[in-house]
């Protein structure tokens, strides 16, 4: 569960239906002690992780989906699922972060590939032009999980 903004807006990944749920923390449920449920974002199988970055001004929500071996990036003031990032063995782990060189700013999504024990670099300032993300690094070299039991 991630919480985000002044709004009181919560974020909360489900595994059936595989989904990114939307929650008005501020809002009541239909019964007492629930929350009102807002958008619900169908994901691939196994989302595992989530996160929040700001790309050029604007907020997104990324899901690590471990068995469909992809990141979903949901733009919440769009309120659509803008990109999916191909190209991982099993992300996990994430997380956004600014890199500032010769003046300029990009956002990096760094993920953990636990299959091939590597971590991806994920360039997400396409999302700006409305591109779609990829990986544009991969840190250390590829270990899978055969290897590991040898």
């Amino acid at each position: 569960l991630v919480f985000t903004g002044t709004g009181g807006t919560a974020f909360a990944l489900t595994r059936s239906p595989e989904a990114l749920l939307t929650l008005d923390v501020e809002r009541a449920g239909r019964n007492p002690g629930e929350l009102g449920l807002g958008d619900i974002y169908e994901v691939g199988d196994g989302p595992s992780r989530l996160t929040l970055a700001e790309v050029g001004g604007r907020p997104y929500v990324l899901v690590s989906c471990f068995d469909a071996r992809k990141i979903f990036i949901v733009d919440p003031e769009v309120r659509s699922v803008v990109a999916v990032v191909g190209g991982f063995s099993g992300p996990f782990e994430m997380v956004a972060a600014p890199h500032t060189r010769d003046g300029s700013t990009e956002t990096f999504l760094y993920v953990t590939d636990f299959t091939t024990s590597q971590v991806r670099v994920v360039n997400l300032e396409p999302l700006t032009t409305a591109g779609v993300p990829r990986i544009v690094a991969s840190l250390g070299e590829p270990i899978t999980v055969e290897t590991l039991g040898n």
